[in-house]
């Protein structure tokens, strides 16, 4: 390496190069950093035609430092006073800096104007290696530059002490403040206010910053810009958060409680649901309920609005965890708090939220009820703003799920599609997401599996760009899913394994037992009996918990899983033994997780429909002694409709031992209950509860 950058020189003294060895010890950037202090030392001299001419003379007169932090600080010191304060001032901006904020920070203070020129002492440290020209400038109209090195504009910065640099970042975010648009630089400004001891402007341009990292998808930069300003607010409050001078306060309490909120979903979003949940509780307590102050004015509409803000977050919360009665009870009351404080633009939102844990509970009519209903109130609000075309969107959603829910799948479509229309897909990606996701559903049902799958990937990419770790979860579950229907194996068990680690990492709740069974399926699709055991029975114990919604599929699809086990390693006892634990545990738990309900025929009474190719592959994991043999029509029907299909019919359950009768049944009926089509054509079975999750 040391003597690729000697090339230039027609004659390399071994003392150098020895050096310049043992110097650098394997780092280039010291490398590098010796080699431009040689240079400004006189020790090597570049020439015109940019060939190098080494001086051993002067070599020996040099002391080189042993550090990094040494050598650059040694090439700073070569420059001329006026170069260093330059270089130092730029350092204030940060590592990119503009050509005019130099200008005006080598002002600020002076009563006089520099005796050099701006540009001309930009040439010179150019000439010396120690700036670089950007192609492009983030402020238009500005020239851009950048440090060569992070060391050496951390090194520049070091030269000034903090007392001078606090009246520099305050120049420097005044010029910031004249000429930044949009929220692209907020980061940059805050931390020039922070740092010129403007805890207030800080604070505000933090938050404003967070919700631009946010809505590019970057969770970890929000929460370090949120958790900052949350710092500052704090500093500035007294010990019970309200009482603080008023010269120390730098923010309202509506401040410091949308900074908490902010911060909280910001968590939910990035799947740390636990400490999520503990910042909308902090949020709450930061509301103020009682004016201390004489002669301020206090609305108490204001503290209901705020804890309606407050409800349907946790009621998201709940959402994704899958408890359902405690997500209602709290968009229920969001919404009674939000008619009473007046945040009617805030309703459209909550009441599509209802809507779907509606649609999720099994309650259609409750359901489209909440749809309409917010749509009535949107009714009433301005059409203009882009709040107003998301609750819209959000609202059609509810509606597109009913009619889903009833069948009519082409008005479904419709509605999603008027529903994407509505927003934009570069302002709301999240919407646009799940809108693109209703539409791939509804194209399910034409047999359309290449155009939805196709639709699913624009869903996931809209998805990754809103940065929602559980809906990128789910959608790499639906595209797994199609797949699987495709018969595309492999993709399908790649897809399904990034759905459950983003799953687990988002803390998905009940949408993680469906993700896992997909994961068993492609597992052994694959081959992978082993694996398909380990996410079968992760499956199964996620569905007896939060995945209660999704429990009669798995236990649906565990019972064809560990009879193609059983059949494919009938030698291979290990796979065997825990097949038939798994079994054990399926009927352990649908005795007691699902519901034992009789018909009107009494206890032993035959239902009107059951699935059937559940039955059978029950039948044959349980007691394949005893099944009836099946005549060659029944199998024939059976080979036109592939392997694995699903048809209801109202035969008895003939061929199982009468011990399994009962519970057979109890699944029969769950299925039935929740499976509102049925799929032919080698498709798998789907019922209510992968619906819900397909049309999140």
């Amino acid at each position: 390496m040391a003597r690729d950058r000697l090339s230039r020189a027609a004659e390399v003294p071994p003392s150098l190069l020895r050096l310049l060895v043992e110097r650098a010890d394997g780092n280039p950037l010291i490398l590098t950093e010796t080699l431009h202090l040689l240079v400004d030392a006189g020790a090597i001299e570049p020439s015109e035609s940019g060939t190098w001419t080494i001086h051993e003379a002067r070599l020996g007169e040099l002391s080189l430092p042993p550090t990094i932090q040494g050598i650059l600080q040694a090439r700073l010191d070569r420059l001329s006073p006026e170069a260093q304060d330059a270089l130092a001032r730029a350092a204030v901006i940060g590592k990119t800096f503009w050509e005019g904020a130099l200008d005006r920070l080598r002002r600020a203070g002076r009563s006089a104007p520099p005796d050099t020129d701006t540009a001309e002492i930009l040439a010179h440290l150019r000439a010396r290696s120690l700036l670089q020209w950007r192609e492009t400038s983030t402020l238009p109209g500005e020239r851009e530059l950048v440090f060569a090195e992070s060391a050496l504009h951390e090194a520049a910065y070091e030269t000034l002490t903090r007392k001078a640099r606090r009246p520099l970042h305050l120049a420097a975010a005044a010029w910031l403040s004249a000429r930044a648009q949009g929220t692209a630089l907020s980061a940059q400004l805050a931390l020039h206010h922070d740092r010129g001891e403007d805890p207030g402007r800080a604070a505000a341009a933090y938050a404003r910053a967070a919700a631009h990292a946010a809505g590019l998808g970057s969770h970890d930069e929000a929460l370090r810009h949120l958790t900052r300003a949350k710092e500052l607010h704090d500093a500035s409050c007294g010990d019970d958060g309200q009482t603080a001078e008023p010269e120390r306060r730098i923010a309202s309490w509506r401040d410091r409680v949308r900074v908490r909120l902010e911060l909280g979903d910001v968590l939910r979003r990035a799947g740390r649901l636990d400490e999520a949940d503990p910042m909308y509780e902090e949020a709450r307590a930061s509301i103020l309920r009682e004016e201390r102050r004489l002669g301020a004015h206090h609305d108490p509409a204001e503290a209901l609005r705020w804890d309606a803000r407050i409800d349907y977050r946790k009621g998201l919360l709940l959402k994704i965890r899958g408890d359902l009665a405690p997500a209602i009870d709290l968009a229920e009351r969001a919404i009674e708090r939000a008619t009473q404080g007046g945040a009617h633009d805030e309703i459209p939102a909550m009441c599509a939220l209802l809507a779907f844990l509606h649609r999720r509970a099994r309650r259609p009519e409750a359901s489209r009820e909440a749809a309409k209903r917010g749509l009535r109130v949107c009714r009433t609000l301005p059409r203009r703003g882009e709040r107003w075309r998301e609750d819209l969107a959000q609202l059609l959603f509810g509606v597109a799920i009913s009619r889903y829910g009833e069948r009519r799948f082409v008005s479904a479509e419709r509605v999603y599609r008027q529903a994407f229309r509505s927003i934009s897909e570069t302002e709301a990606p999240h919407l646009a997401g799940v809108a693109l996701n209703g539409i791939a559903v509804t194209r399910v049902q034409q047999g359309d599996l290449r155009g939805t799958r196709e639709m699913l990937f624009r869903s996931l990419r809209a998805k990754e760009r809103a940065g929602d770790l559980h809906q990128i979860a789910v959608a790499y579950s639906n595209l797994a899913d199609v797949e699987l229907r495709m018969k595309d194996a492999r993709s399908a068990l790649d897809h399904a394994r990034s759905a459950v680690r983003v799953g687990e990492q988002a803390r998905a709740g009940s949408d993680l037992a469906d993700m896992y069974r997909n994961l068993a399926e492609a597992s052994l699709a694959t081959g992978d009996h082993a694996g398909a055991l380990s996410a079968g029975a992760r499956a199964l114990e996620i569905g007896e918990g939060a995945g209660r919604i999704y429990l009669a599929e798995v236990i649906g699809s565990l019972v064809q899983i560990t009879a193609s086990v059983r059949a494919a390693a009938a030698r291979d006892e290990a796979l065997l033994a825990r097949a038939g634990d798994l079994r054990a545990a399926i009927l352990r738990r649908s005795t007691r997780a699902l519901p034992m309900r009789t018909s009107r025929r009494g206890q032993r009474g035959g239902e009107r429909g059951c699935p059937g190719a559940e039955r059978r592959a029950w039948s044959r994991a349980m007691a394949p002694r005893h099944r009836e043999p099946r005549s060659p029509t029944t199998e024939s029907r059976r080979a036109r409709r592939g392997h694995g299909g699903f048809e209801y019919s109202s035969r008895r359950h003939r061929g199982c031992r009468p011990a399994f009768r009962g519970p057979i049944r109890a699944i029969d009926r769950s299925m039935k209950k929740s499976s509102g089509l049925v799929f032919r054509g080698g498709d798998r079975a789907r019922g209510g509860g992968a619906l819900a999750r397909w049309l999140r």
